[in-house]
């Protein structure tokens, strides 16, 4: 595959967003591949101390890929999300392989849980 041209936008007021929009070639056939990565700006912050949800239902370092595909005149989208579990919970991090997540008591998880 070969890439021509790239065009990268960074907007932080509304969200920090990532656009790249690409000319490839595969066997001869030219196609534009565009890729959009939209991270919320809400509960953002670093993965190992901003975990689960809150009452709104916002979830912790959200982020929504899109892969846009366009050949012939023809397009084809595909979105992936990925975010923190919707429940409050916390984990300590420390030096271990793999520290356990615990959820926070006495909190309505599943109010939260329907509100993501």
């Amino acid at each position: 595959m070969k890439k021509r041209t790239e065009f990268t936008l960074y907007i932080a007021a509304i969200g920090q967003r990532v656009v790249s929009i690409n000319q490839c070639s595969l066997n001869g056939k030219a196609f534009n591949w565009t890729i959009v990565s939209r991270r919320c700006c809400f509960r953002a912050g670093t993965r190992l101390f901003t975990r689960g949800v809150d009452t709104q239902g916002n979830v912790a370092n959200f982020v929504e890929t899109e892969q846009i595909v366009e050949f012939s005149g023809d397009r084809s989208s595909f979105v992936q999300t990925r975010g923190s579990i919707p429940l409050f919970w916390h984990q300590l991090p420390n030096l271990k392989y793999k520290p356990r997540p615990k959820l926070i008591p006495n909190e309505n998880h599943y109010e939260a849980f329907s509100r993501h």
